[in-house]
């Protein structure tokens, strides 16, 4: 399983933590679309500018390059957006594998 995992730092009002988004999509190119949508939904106004570019960036490579469904989680814990997209894929492609093997 790949898992990436970013922490954006703003100004926010909200102070105790949270899960705001906790979703998993099919591993298709609407899900790109579809994650840039919920951000833009349900984070708070300080991130949105920021955080939709990145997760539009880590869903579509890991539609493109995972396997299985595509998991968004996003927190908020102070002033800190966590983001976690995971997919079933391996985190290192096979030839590259192979050679830090060889």
């Amino acid at each position: 399983m790949t898992t990436v995992e970013v922490s954006v730092v703003a100004e926010a009002s909200e102070r105790a933590s949270r899960t705001i988004i906790d979703r998993e999509m099919p591993s298709v190119l609407e899900s790109v679309s579809y994650a840039r949508d919920v951000v833009v939904c349900s984070v708070p106004a300080a991130f949105r500018r920021n955080v939709s570019p990145v997760v539009v960036e880590l869903v579509a490579n890991a539609v493109k390059h995972g396997s299985g469904p595509v998991g968004l989680r996003v927190d908020l814990d102070g002033d800190r957006l966590l983001i976690a997209v995971s997919d079933a894929g391996s985190a290192v492609c096979a030839e590259v594998e192979a050679s830090l093997r060889s």
